[in-house]
């Protein structure tokens, strides 16, 4: 094939990799767009017509699509042809460089179960069937482990095939499994090989002298400062106490009087719901204290009427009083003669008197 400074792709309006149907296509696109017969019909009217300026221009014109058809299939011819398309290649562009193809084998290996202090050693090989590799590197993924070491023949990693050794030794190391990886970086691939043991620790059984050793118990101080706190702190606390109880008592109490001066109100408003009277005979009466906390004082309105205790429980003398009383829930009977008006009037703990009760008026 002769020299040329074409460039053909850039005629067909492909790639350097297109494909030859991409070429064919191009090809076929381009003669119909460029091809000089288009242009017959135009040429015959010209000469017709006698218009020889726009003859002159028309001919140069099918002139420039006849050396651009001629390009066309020059270009065609050489592409679509696969020998004569990669010396065209070698002598434009230069020689073709391949790129690497690498490979490594096994990608996996695996040591088994080894115990503390053994030692063990496997091999994978790298390959190259491709176009000239770049630097090759090989190293642990991470941090390297303590157990692992990397023997790398040749020392010039370029050479292929290069073979690299795994050598594990267990002493030292933690138990159980382990998982690492070796990288193999080439061209900005990164290939991988697994390494894979477990390691089984030695375990060791105490002796039954050392299990049965008695340690000695040690001596308990207390300091005399808590002595001498103990009984200043049980103080504190009774203290607490007797003043906790006070304050309830006292509580108590005004809850009481409360309580009490509340009931008296009631009573004093409510007097027929306080207390019962009933008639027991021609002369004579009982009265029932049906208040809660109220001792309740009698007052007779004449010296003929008596206030007796009609009730076991009932109390007719307090020393808060200077009249008979009648206690919660308790009974007294009236007894008056047969010529007096009964007339009775009844007092509560706090001085307030009822309203005077005349006990004619009940049968």
């Amino acid at each position: 094939m002769t020299t040329t400074s074409h460039d053909y792709y850039a005629i067909l309006h492909v790639a350097r990799n297109a494909s030859i149907g991409e070429i064919k296509a191009q090809y076929r696109k381009l003669v119909k767009e460029h091809h000089p017969d288009q242009y017959n019909g135009l040429k015959a009217k010209y000469q017709h017509g006698g218009d020889k300026t726009l003859l002159k221009l028309l001919e140069e014109k099918i002139k420039e699509a006849e050396e651009f058809c001629k390009l066309l299939n020059e270009a065609f011819g050489v592409l679509s042809d696969s020998s004569k398309r990669r010396q065209y290649d070698e002598q434009f562009f230069g020689p073709k460089v391949e790129e690497p193809k690498i490979s490594v084998s096994p990608k996996s290996i695996s040591f088994g179960t080894l115990g503390e202090g053994q030692n063990r050693s496997s091999s994978f090989v790298i390959k190259n069937s491709g176009g000239p590799a770049s630097r090759v590197h090989i190293d642990w993924e991470g941090v390297k482990p303590l157990w692992g070491d990397l023997i790398i023949e040749p020392d010039e990693n370029e050479t292929f095939p290069i073979k690299v050794t795994v050598v594990v030794d267990t002493q030292g190391a933690s138990g159980g499994t382990k998982n690492n990886k070796v990288h193999v970086a080439v061209g900005g691939k990164i290939l991988t090989v697994e390494i894979i043991l477990s390691v089984r620790l030695s375990t060791s059984v105490p002796s039954a002298s050392s299990t049965l050793t008695t340690l000695p118990t040690p001596a308990i101080e207390i300091p005399i400062w808590k002595i001498m706190a103990w009984p200043l702190i049980i103080s504190c606390i009774i203290i607490v106490l007797v003043l906790f109880d006070g304050n309830q008592q006292q509580r108590q109490r005004q809850e009481a009087v409360v309580r009490i001066q509340q009931e008296a109100n009631w009573a004093l408003v409510n007097p027929d719901q306080a207390f019962t009277i009933k008639k027991t005979g021609s002369n004579s009466w009982t009265i029932k204290n049906n208040l809660l906390d109220q001792i309740v004082g009698v007052e007779t309105g004449s010296s003929d009427c008596e206030v007796t205790n009609n009730d076991p429980v009932a109390h007719l003398a307090d020393p808060h009083y200077d009249l008979p009383v009648i206690g919660p829930g308790e009974t007294v009977l009236i007894t008056c003669s047969a010529y007096n008006e009964p007339q009775v009037t009844l007092w509560n703990e706090f001085g307030n008197k009822f309203p005077e009760i005349d006990l004619s008026g009940y049968k």
